[in-house]
């Protein structure tokens, strides 16, 4: 898979988690047990923290090869001067 692939996959799931996050905080009026609201909040927030984690060293890793990436130069032989003989 193309890492440019993988980090649109991590930059969804990271908006998918970070959504589920405040979901799971709505369940804190009543309706659900305090414990599992605290306990799907920590589980969406590790989540969302690991996917954006892992999509931003992606990103390094495609900035990295852009700075390191050789460039070529290719001269006509008619614009390389030669000292007279």
């Amino acid at each position: 898979m193309k890492i440019k692939t993988k980090i649109d996959l991590y930059n969804f799931f990271t908006v998918v988690f970070a959504i589920l996050t405040f979901v799971s905080l709505g369940g804190a009026n009543g309706e659900v047990e305090l414990l599992r609201v605290i306990m799907n909040v920590v589980t969406f927030s590790f989540l969302t923290y690991f996917c954006f984690e892992r999509e931003n060293k992606l990103k390094a890793i495609i900035r990295r090869r852009k700075r390191n990436k050789v460039i070529l130069s290719v001269y006509k032989p008619t614009d390389i001067t030669y000292p007279a003989a």
